[in-house]
């Protein structure tokens, strides 16, 4: 039942609520009733804010420091802190974030990279990666999303919003990049960040396919 306001009685009426001898009196019944009703709203509200307070999570990092990418994916060291953060931490190495409980979580990344003197084909990765918690084996990597960009001899941002559902805390938020040409990834506020935002603490719908084939139409 959702809490809402309720009416007491008035102090004139109180005075009904003492029931005669061996009864009990219509007041006072509608009295407890009342009390009742309250206090499971009271519950309710306590419940709902319970539930909030699981939900809420949140944390901000830009790069520390350019990187100059080409060929292979190295990490962006996404480590300086933004603002407060709760349910979230740096990791160690300082080049990531560590989601410290289960559920949905939206993530928003994107660095900017900047144009050299190379040359070679203008194409631009930057990977949002979700790794298992240090410790687990098999394969590190949980999921994974790609953003793509073409940017011919400019400079351009890359990336933007993914979200991901984890099974547990533990968790780590990362971003690699990779360039056909030689290219630095700008860090700092300016040019750079890293969010990370908790939705929900249930790990429902979290097979939702990576890739999928085409529809109707295709030649």
């Amino acid at each position: 039942m959702a809490a809402s306001l309720l009416n007491f009685p008035q102090p004139n009426r109180l005075r009904h609520f003492q029931p005669p001898l061996g009864g009990n009196s219509p007041d006072l019944d509608a009295g407890r009733e009342l009390l009742r009703r309250f206090g499971q709203s009271v519950e309710d509200v306590r419940a709902r804010t319970g539930l909030l307070e699981g939900v809420v999570a949140y944390g901000n990092v830009s790069m520390t420091r350019n990187e100059w990418v080409v060929g292979a994916r190295p990490i962006l060291r996404f480590g300086h802190q933004v603002g407060e953060m709760k349910g979230v931490s740096i990791t160690p190495a300082g080049d990531g974030l560590i989601l410290e409980s289960e559920g949905c979580w939206r993530v928003d990344c994107y660095s900017t990279a900047a144009g050299t003197g190379f040359t070679g084909d203008p194409w631009v990765d930057l990977d949002v990666e979700v790794q298992k918690p240090v410790g687990v084996p098999g394969d590190p990597v949980y999921d994974r999303r790609r953003y793509t960009v073409w940017l011919g001899d400019g400079q351009g941002s890359v990336g933007g919003p993914v979200s991901f559902v984890v099974p547990g805390p533990g968790y780590r938020v990362f971003a690699f990049a990779a360039s056909a040409r030689w290219r630095r990834m700008l860090g700092g506020t300016l040019y750079s960040q890293m969010s990370v935002n908790k939705w929900d603490n249930r790990t429902t719908h979290a097979d939702a396919p990576r890739e999928v084939g085409d529809g109707p139409g295709a030649p």
